[in-house]
């Protein structure tokens, strides 16, 4: 975890009253005439919901029309005819990177664009909760999961690899109850979820979604969805969504009628954005993502993207991992309120608590 948000200027820096801050540091000397500025260089970093005051520097004033503060391509302060430095309070409430453009127009209709990214981190420092033991089961050390879930009770898995991808029903110690199958060698199993009846299985690098009906046997049902844009990852679902990952930041919440992308939430934390979420899975209205190459889960606020506890799991990885490769696999069951974690090729599975931990360092 990063204690700076790199790349970026932290722009809470000058403290006023009441808690608000400035936008730091100040212009650049190679003014030109006619034309509005942001009064700081570079690009900057803030927290979600904490007032700050952009500043925004006239130069030449005389010959100014109109000056636009845009985020995003969006108009958020206009001012007409400006005689006088400008600020504008702001206050973001949604957390991710974004495009600062300060749009001035001279009397002569000529426009000249200053831009800055702008990057928002969370205002909430994640609870630390580590992954306590319960009860240890067996896991096929040839499956390399990439998706672990329950419906209605029965257990499911995904598995990746090019030539041993498959789909299995399983038990929890690992073994098949009733068919498996497995995909066409050509394609790399990703992250699985079930809705209505169906599962979904994505794919890795060949943006094909999968289709299999579960209702007594696995069969894959004709036609699948496709997808560009973006790899797949984890799935999980919210009983209305279909909810993915692709490995960095984003998640994108998707139609299962369809597969077209309905919204997108990006996941930071209040340092910055969490990259390469993993397997999904949603467990009383919160979305659980391992992160890759690490031993932690996060837990994420589906509305906001905001990080709200993350889960250190270093035991299981000692205890379960053997000779396999990294934690990535939870499945939660509803019927029973248990959950359940493991990993690539390990050989176990383990049903777990999450306890409270000391806050994490800032």
């Amino acid at each position: 975890m990063r204690k700076n948000v790199k790349g970026f200027i932290v722009i809470a820096l000058i403290v006023l009253a009441g808690g608000a801050v400035l936008f730091g540091p100040l212009l650049n000397k190679d003014e030109t005439p006619a034309e509005a500025r942001f009064d700081f260089l570079g690009d900057v970093a803030t927290v979600a919901d904490l007032e700050s005051t952009i500043k925004i520097k006239l130069v030449g004033e005389e010959g100014l029309a109109k000056v636009e503060l845009l985020l995003d391509s969006r108009v958020i302060k206009s001012w007409s005819k400006p005689t006088s430095n400008l600020e504008f309070k702001f206050a973001p409430k949604n957390i991710g990177t974004f495009t600062f453009q300060v749009v001035s127009t001279d009397s002569d209709g000529l426009m000249k664009v200053d831009e800055r990214r702008l990057k928002v981190v969370s205002n909430i420092t994640p609870e630390a909760l580590t992954a306590k033991i319960v009860q240890t089961h067996a896991h096929d050390i040839t499956s390399f999961t990439q998706g672990l879930e329950f419906y209605e009770g029965r257990l499911f898995e995904g598995t990746g690899q090019r030539g041993q991808s498959k789909i299995s029903e399983i038990n929890l110690e690992g073994e098949p109850v009733g068919n498996t199958i497995k995909m066409d060698g050509t394609y790399f199993g990703e992250g699985i979820t079930m809705m209505d009846g169906i599962l979904f299985q994505l794919t890795w690098q060949k943006g094909v979604c999968f289709t299999y009906s579960i209702e007594d046997t696995l069969k894959i049902l004709p036609g699948n969805f496709n997808y560009v844009g973006q790899d797949g990852w984890g799935l999980c679902n919210d009983g209305k969504s279909l909810i993915m990952s692709d490995g960095t930041e984003r998640i994108t919440f998707r139609s299962p009628k369809t597969f077209q992308a309905e919204r997108t939430i990006d996941v930071y934390n209040n340092r910055g954005a969490l990259t390469q979420l993993n397997e999904l899975e949603y467990i009383n209205g919160k979305i659980y993502a391992n992160v890759y190459q690490t031993n932690l889960i996060v837990v994420i606020d589906p509305e906001t993207g905001k990080t709200l506890e993350q889960i250190n799991c270093d035991n299981l990885v000692v205890q379960g991992r053997g000779n396999g490769d990294v934690l990535n696999g939870i499945a939660y069951n509803p019927e029973t309120g248990k959950t359940y974690l493991t990993g690539k090729l390990w050989p176990k599975m383990f049903e777990v608590e999450f306890t409270k931990n000391e806050t994490i360092a800032q």
